[in-house]
């Protein structure tokens, strides 16, 4: 894992392997200071990022003011212990809207797209003196990790550049809107249209049916704010509850009454039998959750207090709650 600050300054590297032990073979001749550790899957989980998070104190704890750490909302990032550090000294751990990496991770914008040519180059190069075909040795990945960050450094002015291009320092939201898909075509646009936009896209991506399954990488976390001991309090709280919980939006637009409702559901009997006490199910599919989504999106008839799944209104083709509520037929 990589971590740098607006000026083009970057911490020591931090290598997890997949394994189940940590040989010290596997750790020399990186770079100074490089930190490795281990997990069964070879992803960050609570144990190693708070290992990470300790490196990263040392470096900023004594920096005057507010520190700011922008990282994805995977929720193994936020531990208690490191919300409790962040606290106590004066970071804020701000997690980034889901798929939106490219836009506003500086690292993404402009770091990663030449390290990877950086690291090809070198992985040539190795091949070529080593002959050794298939996967890197653990022995050997210090060494080539440790040719890599020397280029690194000597590129640090684009760690500073992806800063600036996601409108973070200096700060300028303008720096991601130019670059969103037609966001030149109305100049009179203003900003919180523009960003209302991309949220509506996210969501109509995130309620369609996947395609294929994808490995889950754990619960996320809300994204966009600062994370605080008391949403981990929050978060304990709603992960002891056996059955189904949610949370509603409402809100109108355009005359329609619309709220999303996040579900987290046990099982599919105390769905049935929760949602059926309830009575809130959609007067077209007749459930609460037909397509079992996380996101159950639903709109109000303008004319009594019928919903309807806008997924469903979608199949049916009539085009709003109130042209298929039976209170017109």
């Amino acid at each position: 894992m990589f971590c740098g600050n607006a000026v083009g300054e970057y911490l020591p590297p931090m290598v997890v392997y997949k394994s189940k032990n940590l040989y010290t073979e596997w750790t020399k001749g990186g770079p100074p200071g490089t930190l490795y550790n281990h997990s069964a899957s070879g992803w960050f989980d609570s144990t190693t990022f708070e290992e990470w998070f300790k490196l990263f104190l040392d470096h900023v704890k004594e920096k005057p003011g507010k520190k700011v750490l922008i990282g994805d909302n995977l929720a193994s990032h936020f531990s208690a212990q490191v919300i409790a550090d962040c606290e106590e000294n004066n970071i804020k751990f701000i997690s980034l809207v889901p798929n939106a990496t490219h836009l506003l991770q500086p690292l993404d914008v402009a770091v990663f797209g030449p390290v990877k040519k950086m690291w090809k180059r070198i992985l040539e190069d190795w091949r070529k003196e080593s002959r050794v075909r298939g996967s890197i040795p653990k022995t050997t990945f210090p060494l080539l990790l440790k040719r890599l960050c020397n280029q690194m450094e000597e590129k640090k002015e684009n760690l500073a550049a992806g800063f600036k291009a996601c409108g973070l320092v200096p700060q300028d939201e303008q720096q991601v809107l130019k670059r969103l898909p037609d966001a030149n075509e109305n100049p009179t646009e203003t900003v919180q249209e523009a960003l209302g936009e991309v949220v509506a896209n996210m969501l109509k991506e995130h309620l369609s049916p996947p395609a294929t399954t994808r490995k889950k990488r754990g619960p996320k976390v809300a994204p966009g704010k600062a994370y605080t001991s008391a949403d981990i309090a929050a978060h304990k709280e709603m992960s002891k509850r056996p059955a189904r919980t949610g949370s509603a939006s409402t809100s109108r637009q355009s005359g329609k009454r619309r709220r999303v409702i996040e579900v987290l559901m046990s099982s599919e009997e105390d769905e049935e039998s929760e949602s059926d006490s309830e009575g809130e199910v959609c007067q077209i599919c007749s459930k609460f959750n037909c397509g079992r989504s996380r996101s159950i999106s639903w709109e109000q008839c303008d004319n009594c207090d019928n919903w309807f799944h806008e997924l469903c209104l979608e199949r049916e083709g009539t085009g709003s709650a109130t042209a298929s509520c039976k209170c017109q037929k």
